[in-house]
């Protein structure tokens, strides 16, 4: 019997790993680095939300083992010639799948592309480290592809760990599970793997997914919905219809996956888009903006050619930038640690300060929608809806960090200059009319905000953060086409989920919506946000 070691999980009690990949894999300090790189940025919400990516990644092992398992069981025929290569390729992706992953949870990862957020300079690394056309004719084109964090992880796992894979095609299968790039071609051998790329990296249940679901629940503290995993991944089977192959899950798992469903839409809905998270990644990713700004090197063209976010940050050899600045196993700690003692910026300063955080005037998407857009009708909230998503675009435009006296005699003196017929003449009047409208529309809601300030003795200087409205994973195309299988007469009768569940989700009222943070000059500081609603809705419905 091969040997294993147990690691204790409070999720899953006692789980196993071979003692080869633990020595190998796991005890390395590219993998260990996970251990000092946040799993959530849940932690102002909820103060005990600090797990890592380290035993994260160990839960999805320990999953994907499950997983796996539960397939080769019931589909002995498809895996006998490969199955023992397979497997261990899989697990690995599953071990390994974040193993790029960028400090602060999802906050840095965007980091990993260049300011255009183009995709090319991570996609040719990963080509290149795969090394077959077959590969590189199935990944996305132009700013589209996988999480940043995942194309990183797919690199660091074939570079750092390259004795484990035989050949091309297992590297290429290692990559394509991490990032979800499928094969296109038609054959049964691409559809059982893409069957097994599916239950790492999909758009709605996979076992990274169910892992970070139940996780984060229990440390967090936050009561979410039960699921029994066990049953889910026991049910999980490769369904054959008119030659090609799909995941499906047995009758039996019906109510473990709307529980699924359940619990992502509570984390999702209620922590995720909690004001307080959502700023707290606001000022992250300025801080972030902040320290590339001094600490990454630009050659004369502008372009970055040393970056504290990088492949060689994340190894053993490291990157060296400005200021005399070293970095390798780049982790949570190091951006600390430049953002206190070398590289401060405002921003930093408010995150290590909780007396200085701003506070949001409303405190949930439901509040925003209950309290100001039900006064709308259909028009008016289009046309506000217009205003505050090119407000938010104007904002970033032209250098504003925050709402304030400076943006809005930036926005008069547009208007005036547009409404002078000696300037801009080679601008359509038609042109300058519309821009003129679109102006006024940002006055139409800064102006009651800043007399609404002055009322209440608050500080005219505002952070806006737009967000995209809650919709329940009921309602998504993937949900409804996730395959139910039911036995019946010794036959198997395939139906899409849709066809047998009530549940549904429609967008209502906006497709965004929008939180403004103030700075709370006392505990109860109180105000009346009726006056300011009405004074918006009556501005824009002139």
């Amino acid at each position: 019997m091969e040997s294993t070691k147990i690691f204790k999980d409070p999720i899953y009690g006692y789980v196993e790993v071979e003692s080869d990949i633990v020595k190998n894999v796991i005890d390395t300090p590219v993998f260990q680095r996970l251990r000092r790189v946040v799993q959530t940025s849940y932690s102002p919400l909820y103060a005990s939300a600090l797990h890592n990516r380290f035993i994260h990644s160990i839960g999805v092992y320990h999953l994907g083992k499950l997983c796996f398992n539960s397939i080769e069981r019931d589909n002995p025929d498809i895996f006998k010639n490969n199955s023992p290569r397979l497997k261990n390729i899989f697990l690995l992706a599953c071990l390994l799948h974040d193993v790029g992953h960028a400090p602060f949870s999802h906050t840095g990862e965007r980091f990993y592309l260049n300011p255009l957020d183009d995709y090319s300079q991570l996609h040719n690394l990963l080509s290149s480290t795969v090394g077959t056309d077959e590969f590189m004719k199935d990944i996305p084109s132009g700013n589209k592809g996988a999480n940043p964090h995942e194309i990183m992880s797919a690199i660091v796992g074939l570079k750092q760990f390259s004795t484990l894979f035989q050949d091309s095609e297992d590297r290429s299968f290692f990559a394509r599970a991490i990032t979800g790039y499928k094969y296109s071609d038609f054959s049964t051998d691409s559809d059982v793997k893409n069957c097994l790329i599916d239950l790492l990296n999909s758009s709605f249940i996979d076992v990274d997914k169910l892992d970070y679901l139940m996780r984060d629940s229990y440390m967090t503290g936050f009561a979410s919905i039960s699921i029994d995993y066990v049953r889910l991944l026991n049910s999980v089977c490769i369904h054959f219809e008119d030659e090609s192959a799909t995941i499906g899950y047995n009758k039996n798992a019906i109510s473990v996956i709307e529980n699924v469903v359940y619990a992502r839409d509570i984390e999702k809905k209620w922590i995720q888009l909690h004001p307080s998270v959502l700023y707290e990644m606001y000022l992250l990713e300025k801080s972030l903006v902040c320290l590339f700004k001094d600490v990454n090197i630009i050659d004369k063209e502008g372009v970055v050619s040393k970056s504290l976010f990088s492949y060689e940050a994340l190894i053993e050899k490291g990157v060296s930038l400005q200021k005399d600045v070293y970095i390798n196993y780049l982790c949570d700690d190091d951006i600390v640690y430049l953002l206190k003692n070398k590289f401060k910026n405002n921003f930093f300063d408010e995150y290590l300060d909780r007396r200085k955080r701003r506070h949001p005037l409303w405190k949930s998407e439901s509040e925003y929608k209950a309290s100001f857009l039900s006064r709308f009708n259909e028009e008016e909230r289009d046309s506000f809806d217009n205003s505050m998503k090119k407000l938010v675009q104007y904002i970033q435009k032209n250098g504003f960090d925050a709402i304030n006296d400076d943006l809005i005699t930036s926005i008069k003196k547009e208007i005036e200059e547009n409404s002078d017929k000696t300037k801009y003449t080679e601008i359509p009047e038609k042109t300058k009319q519309l821009t003129i409208k679109q102006l006024e529309g940002y006055l139409n809601i800064l102006e009651p905000l800043q007399t609404f300030s002055y009322k209440y003795n608050i500080d005219f200087d505002y952070i806006l953060l737009e967000n995209k409205q809650f919709i329940s994973s009921f309602g998504k195309d993937d949900f409804e086409k996730i395959k139910i299988l039911f036995k019946r007469n010794d036959k198997i009768e395939c139906r899409n989920f849709k066809s047998i569940s009530s549940f549904d989700a429609k967008k209502t009222l906006s497709t965004d919506f929008y939180y403004i943070y103030y700075k709370r000059k006392e505990p109860q500081q109180k105000f009346d946000l009726n006056e300011l609603f009405s004074e918006i809705r009556t501005r824009v419905s002139q």
